[in-house]
Protein backbone atom coordinates (compact mmCIF):
# COMPACT_ATOMS: atom_id res chain seq x y z
CA UNK A 1 0.00 0.00 0.00
CA UNK A 2 0.96 3.23 -0.73
CA UNK A 3 2.30 5.53 2.02
CA UNK A 4 1.06 8.17 0.26
CA UNK A 5 -1.60 9.09 2.88
CA UNK A 6 0.54 8.94 6.06
CA UNK A 7 0.60 11.89 8.46
CA UNK A 8 3.86 13.82 7.65
CA UNK A 9 4.77 16.94 10.24
CA UNK A 10 4.95 20.49 8.81
CA UNK A 11 8.37 21.07 10.04
CA UNK A 12 11.03 18.39 10.43
CA UNK A 13 13.04 18.12 13.64
CA UNK A 14 16.52 19.11 11.76
CA UNK A 15 14.65 22.56 10.63
CA UNK A 16 16.90 25.18 11.39
CA UNK A 17 14.64 28.07 10.66
CA UNK A 18 14.36 29.53 14.35
CA UNK A 19 11.01 29.82 14.68
CA UNK A 20 10.10 27.49 17.29
CA UNK A 21 6.34 27.89 16.83
CA UNK A 22 6.68 25.82 13.12
CA UNK A 23 7.66 22.34 15.07
CA UNK A 24 4.40 20.39 14.70
CA UNK A 25 3.94 17.08 16.49
CA UNK A 26 0.59 15.76 15.71
CA UNK A 27 1.26 12.62 18.51
CA UNK A 28 1.86 15.31 21.16
CA UNK A 29 -1.65 17.36 20.30
CA UNK A 30 -3.82 17.44 23.54
CA UNK A 31 -7.63 16.67 22.65
CA UNK A 32 -9.72 19.76 22.97
CA UNK A 33 -11.45 20.33 26.03
CA UNK A 34 -15.66 20.22 25.65
CA UNK A 35 -17.34 21.83 27.75
CA UNK A 36 -20.65 20.88 29.71
CA UNK A 37 -23.63 21.41 27.41
CA UNK A 38 -21.49 21.50 24.14
CA UNK A 39 -21.60 18.47 21.57
CA UNK A 40 -18.28 16.27 21.25
CA UNK A 41 -18.44 14.48 17.71
CA UNK A 42 -18.82 10.88 17.99
CA UNK A 43 -15.84 9.95 15.48
CA UNK A 44 -12.67 11.67 14.19
CA UNK A 45 -12.09 12.75 10.81
CA UNK A 46 -8.80 13.30 8.30
CA UNK A 47 -8.54 15.66 5.71
CA UNK A 48 -6.53 14.25 2.59
CA UNK A 49 -5.53 16.89 -0.85
CA UNK A 50 -5.20 15.28 -4.20
CA UNK A 51 -4.08 17.01 -7.19
CA UNK A 52 -7.47 15.84 -8.77
CA UNK A 53 -9.92 16.18 -5.84
CA UNK A 54 -10.14 16.07 -1.70
CA UNK A 55 -11.05 13.12 0.31
CA UNK A 56 -12.75 13.29 3.73
CA UNK A 57 -11.77 9.98 5.99
CA UNK A 58 -12.57 8.32 9.09
CA UNK A 59 -9.08 8.66 11.17
CA UNK A 60 -7.09 5.75 11.10
CA UNK A 61 -8.71 4.71 7.15
CA UNK A 62 -6.88 5.87 4.15
CA UNK A 63 -8.92 7.40 1.37
CA UNK A 64 -7.95 4.03 -0.84
CA UNK A 65 -9.99 0.86 -1.65
CA UNK A 66 -7.28 -1.39 -1.00
CA UNK A 67 -7.22 0.02 3.01
CA UNK A 68 -8.55 -2.96 4.98
CA UNK A 69 -11.41 -0.51 6.44
CA UNK A 70 -12.55 -0.22 2.71
CA UNK A 71 -11.67 -4.19 1.13
CA UNK A 72 -15.40 -5.45 1.91
CA UNK A 73 -17.24 -2.17 0.89
CA UNK A 74 -18.20 0.25 -1.83
CA UNK A 75 -19.08 3.64 -2.34
CA UNK A 76 -21.95 5.49 -3.82
CA UNK A 77 -21.25 7.54 -6.87
CA UNK A 78 -23.06 11.09 -7.91
CA UNK A 79 -22.13 12.73 -10.72
CA UNK A 80 -22.57 17.42 -10.22
CA UNK A 81 -22.69 19.73 -12.78
CA UNK A 82 -19.46 22.19 -11.65
CA UNK A 83 -21.81 25.09 -10.23
CA UNK A 84 -23.40 22.37 -8.31
CA UNK A 85 -20.12 20.73 -6.56
CA UNK A 86 -19.78 23.64 -4.10
CA UNK A 87 -22.29 23.31 -1.71
CA UNK A 88 -22.79 19.36 -2.78
CA UNK A 89 -19.15 18.96 -1.13
CA UNK A 90 -19.86 21.29 2.23
CA UNK A 91 -23.65 19.65 2.62
CA UNK A 92 -21.94 15.86 2.46
CA UNK A 93 -19.02 16.86 5.05
CA UNK A 94 -21.65 18.09 7.06
CA UNK A 95 -24.02 15.36 6.61
CA UNK A 96 -21.50 13.08 7.83
CA UNK A 97 -19.72 15.10 10.59
CA UNK A 98 -23.26 15.59 12.11
CA UNK A 99 -23.72 12.13 11.46
CA UNK A 100 -27.07 12.21 9.75
CA UNK A 101 -26.79 9.33 7.64
CA UNK A 102 -27.49 7.51 10.83
CA UNK A 103 -24.90 4.18 10.45
CA UNK A 104 -22.69 4.29 13.01
CA UNK A 105 -18.83 3.84 11.41
CA UNK A 106 -20.27 2.18 8.24
CA UNK A 107 -18.96 5.37 6.52
CA UNK A 108 -15.71 5.36 5.84
CA UNK A 109 -15.56 8.59 3.64
CA UNK A 110 -16.05 11.10 1.03
CA UNK A 111 -14.47 12.12 -1.83
CA UNK A 112 -14.68 14.82 -4.27
CA UNK A 113 -13.02 14.01 -7.84
CA UNK A 114 -12.88 17.33 -10.06
CA UNK A 115 -13.13 16.61 -14.12
CA UNK A 116 -13.10 18.61 -16.79
CA UNK A 117 -16.89 18.67 -17.95
CA UNK A 118 -18.05 17.65 -14.43
CA UNK A 119 -17.25 16.76 -10.87
CA UNK A 120 -17.87 12.97 -9.06
CA UNK A 121 -19.06 13.03 -5.53
CA UNK A 122 -18.62 9.95 -3.36
CA UNK A 123 -19.44 8.28 -0.12
CA UNK A 124 -17.61 5.18 1.00
CA UNK A 125 -18.95 2.62 3.27
CA UNK A 126 -17.02 -0.45 4.82
CA UNK A 127 -19.97 -2.98 4.10
CA UNK A 128 -21.07 -3.77 0.47
CA UNK A 129 -23.06 -6.70 1.43
CA UNK A 130 -25.37 -4.42 4.31
CA UNK A 131 -27.92 -3.60 2.38
CA UNK A 132 -30.10 -1.72 4.85
CA UNK A 133 -27.45 0.65 5.38
CA UNK A 134 -26.42 0.98 1.74
CA UNK A 135 -29.76 2.13 1.38
CA UNK A 136 -30.13 4.08 4.36
CA UNK A 137 -26.65 6.22 2.66
CA UNK A 138 -28.19 6.52 -0.46
CA UNK A 139 -31.58 8.00 0.96
CA UNK A 140 -29.51 10.19 3.26
CA UNK A 141 -27.42 11.44 -0.01
CA UNK A 142 -30.92 12.49 -1.89
CA UNK A 143 -32.24 14.14 1.12
CA UNK A 144 -29.15 16.06 1.79
CA UNK A 145 -28.44 16.61 -1.72
CA UNK A 146 -32.13 18.04 -2.40
CA UNK A 147 -31.73 15.34 -5.73
CA UNK A 148 -34.84 14.19 -7.64
CA UNK A 149 -35.77 10.80 -7.75
CA UNK A 150 -34.67 10.52 -11.21
CA UNK A 151 -30.74 12.06 -10.56
CA UNK A 152 -28.92 8.70 -11.06
CA UNK A 153 -26.63 7.95 -8.00
CA UNK A 154 -24.63 4.58 -8.92
CA UNK A 155 -23.47 2.18 -6.26
CA UNK A 156 -19.87 0.60 -6.81
CA UNK A 157 -18.87 -2.22 -4.81
CA UNK A 158 -14.88 -1.90 -4.32
CA UNK A 159 -14.40 -6.07 -5.03
CA UNK A 160 -15.16 -4.94 -8.74
CA UNK A 161 -11.83 -2.67 -8.87
CA UNK A 162 -9.91 -5.45 -7.06
CA UNK A 163 -11.14 -7.62 -10.02
CA UNK A 164 -9.23 -5.37 -12.66
CA UNK A 165 -5.87 -5.90 -10.91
Amino acid sequence: MSNKYEIRPYASDSDDSGDEGADFDVDKLEPLEVGPGEHKLQYTYCLWFGKKGSHRAASGIKPMWEDPANMRGGKWVIRLKKSKIDRAWENVCMAMLGEQFLVGTEICGVVLCTQVSEDVLSVWNRTATDTDNTIRIRETLRRVLNLPQTHPIEYKPHCDSLKFL
